[in-house]
């Protein structure tokens, strides 16, 4: 039978007992009584070591200081990790040292160091529990919008509310436009959100977010509107209208064409305020409320 050292629990007491068969004897080391319990180690007589509940208190890059803790008691325990060495989520995902920090529980599997006088660790696995993330793309409805603690929230199937948080990395695309977090508004249909959702707080860091928009609004069709006024940009007319009570420019070509109201030619100069127009021409997907317009018609001439 293989020698080890284990500690086991029941209910809120524990019993570290060492037992040393190839000795001939056992011996209980000791007894104490803990409010909590939080962990667990098991060394066999080769140095494999199983741990659970690790808890970390200090980091020295892939050196881990941690401590076995049992209420007030405790058993300190160096992890010599590398930046190689496995290391998961509590979802399973794979991940790496880096993001193991301070206050974090590990669980271990790996093997004493040799000749060392202190209970010290090389790693063969970390799984890290504390880390509840799972990489994941959600879609959802936009319903609130924070600039000022860079997220907003977002309804979706799977796991309802979730706080999506946008970092100076983060990418925004809205349609075919790469945007900021403040042209996200209340009702947006965001067709992808991809990152680090963290399960227990139902919050995504996210590295990109694509927000869905109509393409039909961008396509060519009849806008009915009310002239307002006229100017000449690069010797090109620009026309200022409402619509619906909302502003538009015209942005016109060489090739744009001005009608009256049966359809012959007519220029600009007899235009007046409050003329009504048909206009054919495609909404712009930009900031400023533009129409790319192929043909005017104006309804009073």
């Amino acid at each position: 039978m293989s020698d080890f050292t284990r500690i086991f629990f029941k209910g809120k007491t524990f019993f570290l007992v060492l037992t040393i068969f190839s000795s001939g004897f056992f011996s209980f080391v000791t007894l104490v009584r803990a409010d909590s319990i939080s962990s667990e180690v098991v060394i066999t007589k080769d140095g494999t070591v199983i741990v659970s509940n690790a808890k970390v208190v200090q980091l020295a890059g892939p050196t881990l200081y941690t401590r076995l803790m049992w209420g007030d008691a405790f058993i300190r325990m160096l992890v010599k990790a590398t930046p190689s060495t496995p290391v998961y989520r509590k979802t399973g995902e794979a991940t790496t040292v880096k993001e193991i920090a301070e206050g974090d529980f590990l669980d271990m599997e790996g093997t004493l160091e040799s000749g060392g006088t202190s209970l010290v660790l090389i790693p063969k696995v970390i799984r890290n529990s504390s880390v509840n993330k799972l990489q994941a793309i959600l879609g959802g409805t936009v319903t609130a919008v924070d600039t000022s603690a860079s997220r907003f929230l977002m309804t979706t199937t799977n796991y309802g509310a979730v706080s999506i948080n946008v970092g100076t990395s983060t990418q925004i695309v809205k349609g075919s436009r790469l945007l900021d977090l403040a042209h996200i508004v209340v009702g947006d249909t965001v067709k992808q959100a991809t990152g680090d959702f963290n399960v227990s707080k139902k919050s995504l860091e996210s590295k990109a977010v694509f927000v869905y928009l109509d393409p039909a609004l961008f396509v060519p069709k009849l806008h009915l509107a009310t002239f307002v006024s006229l100017t000449l940009i690069d010797n090109l007319p620009q026309l200022l209208v409402t619509s619906k009570g909302k502003q538009y420019t015209l942005i016109t070509t060489k090739a744009t064409t001005f009608l009256t109201k049966n359809k012959a030619p007519v220029v600009l100069s007899r235009f007046v305020a409050g003329d009504s127009l048909r206009l054919w021409g495609a909404l712009k997907e930009t900031d400023t409320p533009l129409i790319d317009v192929e043909v005017v018609r104006n309804m009073n001439l």
